[in-house]
């Protein structure tokens, strides 16, 4: 030991080859000596290692696997509560507009539940068209397809396509009552309509009295009201 200004300054002798590893495989920082610095984060052990395994998936990681053993027509998307994407749901579309809902609920933990959606729809629908098909989120993506294939989506292709034809004729019927009501309002003078889907009515004053017209799909009924020289008509239907 040297003295020097009152303080000690250690002499270590380093071996040469030692001193150049050391300073060649470590850089600043006791960082690799790539450049690339490493986040910091504590070191994964086998305990962090059996944790991660252990956690379940979430919904939003499952959609993919499943949809590449459905086939090629099935597209994964995510859902949505206004921007945020949501861990615990997805949706399956299909190239002719069919969607499957998929998702984790809250008093059924690590199960999933798939069942085909539908468009808003007055559609009465039976027993056994709605049915959901659940699965655990752990099995393999090739059997909840396996699942989904022969358990939902056939009933849910043909169900669906009731759908379809039914708010079509729905959307006639609306077009129809529209026009038959609004052409009726035009031809009494005084009449003011009310339309509402597939029902309309069309009321008139007649001092005293009132008259209207109900329709109700293909449906039309007359009611009198206090009419002049009458007793109040019911109502009825052609």
């Amino acid at each position: 030991m040297v003295a020097i200004k009152g303080q000690f300054r250690a002499h270590i002798q380093v071996d040469p080859a030692l001193e150049l590893g050391l300073i060649s495989g470590v850089g600043r920082g006791g960082q690799p000596s790539t450049g690339t610095r490493r986040a910091n984060r504590p070191p994964t052990t086998s305990l962090t290692r059996r944790r991660t395994i252990n956690t379940p998936p979430t919904v939003a990681e499952l959609p993919h696997p499943i949809a590449l053993e459905l086939g090629g027509n099935w597209r994964p998307q995510p859902a949505r509560h206004g921007v945020q994407e949501l861990d615990h749901a997805a949706t399956f579309i299909h190239l002719d507009g069919r969607q499957l809902h998929l998702s984790e609920r809250f008093d059924d933990p690590g199960h999933l539940h798939i069942r085909g959606a539908f468009h808003t729809t007055d559609y009465p629908f039976r027993r056994g068209e709605r049915d959901t098909v659940r699965v655990a989120m752990r099995g393999d993506p090739a059997d909840i397809a396996a699942r989904i294939a022969a358990d939902l989506i056939p009933v849910h292709r043909d169900v669906h396509e009731r759908v379809k034809e039914h708010n079509r004729a729905q959307a006639e019927m609306r077009r129809d009552v529209e026009e038959a009501a609004r052409d009726l309002s035009a031809r009494l003078p005084g009449a003011r309509t009310r339309i509402d889907g597939t029902t309309a009515l069309v009321y008139m004053d007649l001092e005293p009295g009132e008259v209207r017209i109900g329709l109700d799909g293909d449906t039309v009924s007359l009611v009198l009201n206090d009419a002049p020289g009458s007793s109040p008509t019911p109502s009825y239907s052609r």
